[in-house]
């Protein structure tokens, strides 16, 4: 049933050339990552080794910084968070609510 001829004639577009990275059919460097249960993929930007190294290590850093928490938030919840930083007469808040 499976022909292990056309196992090896299936070659992959993907490379793998480090840990998370990974070259796309000769056109450029992504991203691989495993995350809080969730794989992520992004493009680099690049066609040069050293340069995706560098990027891979910026958008590693990156990642770090993202609160997951703020992640499901919605948009009514970030205006509430803006609307609580506002400061001045009630005119000026008044401006910016939309009762």
């Amino acid at each position: 049933m499976n022909d292990p001829k056309k196992a090896e004639e299936q070659i992959s577009d993907w490379k793998k050339v480090g840990p998370s990275l990974y070259r796309y059919k000769n056109k450029g460097y992504y991203a691989l990552i495993k995350l809080r249960g969730k794989q992520i993929r992004r493009s680099l930007g690049t066609n040069d080794l050293a340069h995706a190294w560098r990027a891979l290590a910026d958008f590693k850093r990156d990642l770090d910084l993202v609160d997951p928490s703020l992640s499901r938030r919605t948009l009514e919840g970030h205006a509430e968070q803006f609307l609580e930083t506002l400061s001045g007469s009630p005119s000026t808040k008044g401006r910016w609510r939309a009762e």
